[in-house]
């Protein structure tokens, strides 16, 4: 499976100056304990990762993905160097969903959205949701994982933890759920429902 590209950071927003001019001053993207300051084509490239969606839900949205969009974008004069730039920074990572371990290591997911569970008429789905509006809807034991996650070291380990809550017949291996957490993680992302940070 091609490496897969998400956004890294809680997204601060567009720094304007007391007397603002045509541009931001910068944009702010919290990266651990930092704050960095991107200039706007680079804000602009970071914000771009998240665009496409329905690519990020097929895990199919790679870097060459972001380039082509950032590229449609008059106001990045260099989309594929700003996106190396962003990357070297931690503000982008590349990942494979079906080999993932050491990016679930590495990273936590924290929540932007509201849990909405399933409903009557789809029980095998549970929404997610931001304002009210569903946004999302992921496998129970995806949600199961997601809800344990505020608590976690990393993804990674509450993957495991949760794992030894289920009988040990007729559920999904260790192997599965990473697979299945790890191939729901760019559309988690790209819908705002959740951000990652390095763990």
């Amino acid at each position: 499976m091609p490496k897969v590209i998400v956004p890294v950071g809680f997204d601060g927003g567009p720094f304007w100056s007391m007397e603002p001019g045509e541009h931001p001053q910068y944009c702010r993207v919290l990266l651990g304990d930092q704050t960095m300051h991107l200039p706007e084509d680079a804000y602009l490239v970071w914000g771009t990762a998240m665009l496409d969606q329905p690519a990020h839900a097929e895990s199919r949205f790679t870097k060459a993905d972001l380039v082509r969009l950032s590229s449609d974008d008059s106001r990045i004069v260099d989309p594929e160097g700003t996106v190396d730039r962003l990357s070297n920074a931690g503000l982008l990572v590349e990942f494979d969903p079906e080999d993932a371990l050491t990016f679930l290591r590495s990273y936590k997911l924290y929540l932007l959205a509201e849990g909405s569970g399933n409903s009557k008429e789809r029980p095998e789905s549970f929404r997610l949701s931001r304002r009210g509006e569903v946004v999302l809807e992921l496998y129970y034991d995806a949600y199961a994982i997601l809800e344990g996650m505020p608590y976690a070291a990393n993804m990674w380990d509450e993957i495991q933890d949760y794992v030894k809550t289920l009988p040990s017949e007729g559920t999904f291996s260790l192997e599965q759920l990473t697979l299945m957490f790890a191939s729901a993680v760019p559309a988690l992302v790209a819908s705002r429902c959740g951000y990652l940070q390095p763990s």
